[in-house]
């Protein structure tokens, strides 16, 4: 029977597909939101945690958030922090060791490659506030290029940007 990975506003959970019944792998680390194994399907699993509630009442400003890792067993095995801040952490992608990852909050992709980490503005860095001008959300290759989704939260409509690999 197949199971799910689900990640909540609480926790990671294991869903199974024939029961229903769901078993909690990770919580405490604020807000879970996207998972990825990298393109081949292989460990270790790699899952955003923003590491702060939207109910918090500490500011946003100083959200910190990890990549959390697990390993074929589905049990914590590391984490993945940025040396700059990565707020309103959303989904996490993995293709040819490089893992890309979108901050809301900053209109940024945090990226990791041969273990050294970019701020990458798709659009160019924000000046002043807001800086989530465009909510930079989902991610997905298409026909070899990075997708980007931009909900333009103050720019409507949404759009769907593409980038070349790997110039960007």
């Amino acid at each position: 029977m197949t199971s799910w990975l689900v990640t909540t506003s609480r926790s990671l959970l294991l869903v199974d597909g024939g029961s229903g019944e769901a078993r909690v792998l990770h919580e405490g680390a604020g807000l879970y939101f996207g998972l990825s194994f990298d393109e081949r399907g292989g460990f270790p699993l790699r899952v955003a945690a923003r590491g702060r509630m939207v109910s918090s009442p500490d500011p946003a400003e100083e959200e910190r958030g990890r990549i959390l890792l697990f390993d074929e067993g589905l049990r914590p095995c590391g984490e993945l922090r940025a040396p700059f801040p990565m707020r309103d952490l959303h989904q996490v992608l993995v293709r040819d060791g490089t893992l890309w990852a979108t901050c809301s909050f900053d209109n940024m992709v945090a990226v990791l490659r041969d273990g050294a980490w970019d701020a990458w503005y798709p659009l160019g860095e924000p000046e002043g506030e807001p800086r989530d001008l465009n909510h930079f959300n989902t991610l997905a290759w298409i026909d070899g290029r990075l997708a980007i989704v931009a909900h333009n939260r103050h720019l409507p409509p949404s759009e769907i940007l593409l980038f070349d690999w790997p110039s960007r």
